[in-house]
Order: C-alpha cells, then structure tokens, then sequence
C-alpha cells in the first residue's frame, strides 16, 4: 500500500466561527446567559473578598448593560485566560468559584449582541475590549481580541463594565419585555439567596433584587435534620424538615457553591420515587430539602454546563443522594401520620391532633441558621381509640369470582364485598360461638 504522507496533503478540519458561535449559544436561553455574566461578577467578589459588592444591570431592547465593583479584572488575567472560549487547565484557580466552565461571558455576548465592549480597571491599570462580531467573523484565521489602555479611564479602580451596543433582532423584543424582566428578577432572587442574604447587592433596572428566605419550622418538639458529610474534598451539608404547606415549594433545594442549580426539585433526581421514597403528592407538600455542595475545585461539583440543574452521573451527588434518601425517610413518615391523624380526627376517633399542633405551634426560621442534628425530632402520633379494636383483611381472588359476587351482593366497591362476604360468613359460622 502506497501512502503518501507530504504535508501539503492536510484536509482542514478546523471549526468556522459561525459553527462555533452557534454551537456555543444554541443551548441556552437568554435569561440564563445574562445569569453566567453574574456569576463572573460573583467569582471577582469571591476572590477579592468583597461580600458587599454591588451588581448592576440596565436591559431594553436597545441597551443591556452589566457594571460591577467587585474587584476589577487583571489585564494578564484577561490577555491569557477570561476572553478563551473554555477553561484552560493551566488558568489560575478561583476557589469556590461559580463561573466554572469558561464559556459564560462569551457565550452572552455573542447570544444578546452584535457588538460589545469591557472596561475593567484592576491595580491601576484601566483597559477596554472593543469588539465587532461582523469585523472579527470575517477573520477567519484569527479568533483574538484586541485590548487598548485607557488613558482617561471610565471605569474606577476595582470596577469592570460591560455595554453591549447593538443588539441582535431577536434579542430586542426580548429585552424589552417587562414580563421578561419580571421573570430574570425572580431568577436572579433565587439563584443568588445565599449570596443576597450575605451583603451582596444586585439591581436590576434600577430595581434591587430581594431574595424570599427558604424557612423550617423548629419548636422544642419539631426539628430539621442537619447533617454535614465530606465526599472527596466536597463539604456538603443536607438540610431536611417541614415548612408551610406549599406544593410549588415543596421538594429539595440544590446549591452548588452559593448557586441555586434545583428548585423545589419533586423529581427521581432528588430521589422522589426511587426504591423506598414514595413520589411526591400533596401531602409532602410540607417537606423541604437543602443539600449544599460547596469546594474549592468547582469541577467536582455536580452541576450541568448552564447550572440549570444536577448531574445526576457524578459520583458525588450519587453518594451525596443516598444521604438524602436517608434523611428524608423520617420527616415523611411524619407528614404521613400527620395526614392520618387529619382524617382520624375528621371521622372522631381521635380528639387531639399533636402533630398538627407542633407544627401549628413551631416558628419558621432561616433553613441555614438551623442547628445541626442527626435525628427528626416530633411528636409522638396518637392511635385512633377503635384502631386496636379493627383488623384489616386483605386478599386476593380471581377477577371473574369478584364480578359474581359483587353482582350477587348488589355491591359497588371492592371494600363493600369484603365487608358482605366477611358478615354473611360470621353471620352463619361464627354468631352462634
């Protein structure tokens, strides 16, 4: 076989920029790009220090803007490392950081805009990166930025901004939407309690993001399971009790360093209907979960790429899930005897309620300040007085058999032939004894 190897036989295989673009921007909706440019704002506050910092947005559809005072970002940082497309293993470690994956600020800017500029000023040194999609397209084989110094600065030190100044046609209407608005405001109050309830500020618009408290109710007879585990250099913590009784907040929390990634997570990927856990009904809308995950190296944590969700395939959150599973064992069995006890006390066969009052009784507090314990501590359940007094029989027989008697009997139900053939046969057998 004759191979001729010359090196002016290569086939290009190199990606195009529109491919690449498109590839980077397809899988993700607006609202949550916007959250990753956040994130970048979060991870310069993280490794400066600064728990107060301010973030401030400004979107319509002519104008989306995001400035900072979080710390500024080094202009070598930048040449070799922020404006990469993907993370590369020789960037400097931002311990806890968020802003994991390398592709959010990118990613963004070429989702929102068709034209961008950032300006940052860290250590005396102000910059901007001016830069046209059309122009730097048509560059086929150069996929640089150019960065210029700014000798009359925009920016103070420690601030950066972005300004994206023309938006693209299907961005527009979208960032001039105020139920769009509304709706990002609601995400960025979630994603971000932990972060909002620390000092952190976040505007939007000129509207400050406030963050609803995740609450649990703790008396001297209710408490909430905390446990803290060490899973290959992973801290998590696992919160487990019962809040007000609400179905869409009712579930398991995700938190990935101070991230938001899961909701209110009803679903086999917090364990809900798997093995021994029942799914979730109306009942357990009481129940409440937190598990955090929190490590320096974010790698290890079990987020997906756009953080709007768990990977369920890590290794850690698969360990971390039977801890879960553990924990939520007891405060269900709880809100299944408290339904018990509900519908004992509406038949009166039982004339206390104390689960219900301890949770009538309980204060809501913050689920992060709850003391750590093992245990689920509650009341114990009351037996309804004729409850010693009743057997419950159950069998099994061929379906035809059923019908016969079930018409024979003139009965409706189930329940109602067993309660007939169990009379007609203590009747004729046993009344006598």
């Amino acid at each position: 076989m004759n191979v001729d190897n010359e090196s002016g036989n290569s086939i290009k295989a190199s990606p195009t920029k529109e491919f690449f673009i498109s590839m980077l921007t397809r899988d993700i909706s607006t609202d949550r790009a916007i959250l990753d440019l956040i994130d970048n704002s979060i991870d310069a506050a993280t490794q400066s220090g600064k728990v107060n910092a301010t973030i401030n947005l400004t979107i319509n559809s002519n104008t989306f803007s995001i400035s900072d005072d979080a710390g500024g970002l080094d202009l070598e940082i930048a040449k070799e490392y922020a404006f990469r497309f993907g993370r590369s293993s020789k960037n400097p470690l931002t311990p806890n950081s968020v802003g994991q994956f390398g592709v959010g600020m990118k990613r963004t800017l070429f989702k929102i805009g068709q034209e961008f500029i950032v300006e940052s000023m860290k250590g005396g040194i102000a910059y901007q990166v001016h830069v046209d999609v059309d122009q730097w397209l048509a560059d086929e084989n150069n996929w640089d930025f150019q960065y210029s110094l700014l000798k009359t600065p925009t920016v103070k030190e420690g601030e950066t901004r972005i300004t994206i100044t023309r938006i693209r046609d299907e961005s527009k209407d979208l960032l001039g939407d105020s139920t769009f608005i509304n709706t990002l405001s609601q995400e960025v109050s979630a994603a971000y309690f932990k972060k909002l309830h620390g000092g952190l500020k976040i505007v939007i618009n000129g509207a400050q993001i406030k963050s609803d408290e995740l609450t649990i109710k703790i008396s001297e007879q209710l408490s909430c399971i905390k446990k803290q585990l060490d899973l290959d250099g992973v801290k998590v913590t696992i919160y487990c009790g019962v809040s007000d009784r609400e179905w869409n907040d009712g579930g398991w929390y995700v938190v990935c360093n101070d991230r938001l990634v899961a909701q209110a997570d009803q679903s086999t990927t917090t364990g809900w209907g798997v093995s021994t856990i029942p799914k979730y009904h109306a009942d357990f809308a009481y129940f409440r979960g937190l598990v955090e995950f929190s490590s320096e190296d974010s790698s290890k944590l079990p987020w997906t790429t756009t953080k709007t969700g768990v990977d369920e395939d890590q290794k850690i959150y698969k360990a971390a899930l039977y801890h879960m599973s553990v924990a939520m064992k007891p405060v269900l069995t709880f809100l299944r005897e408290l339904a018990q006890e509900t519908t004992a006390f509406n038949e009166g066969t039982l004339k206390e309620m104390p689960l219900a009052a301890s949770l009538t009784s309980a204060k809501s507090v913050r689920i992060l300040e709850s003391a750590t314990m093992d245990v689920f501590m509650r009341p114990e359940k009351l037996i309804p007085a004729d409850e010693a007094k009743v057997a419950h029989i159950q069998y099994r027989v061929p379906l035809e058999r059923y019908e016969l008697a079930r018409a024979a009997l003139s009965a409706n139900t189930m329940k109602e032939v067993g309660e007939q053939t169990f009379d007609y046969f203590y009747t004729y057998e046993c009344k006598d004894e």
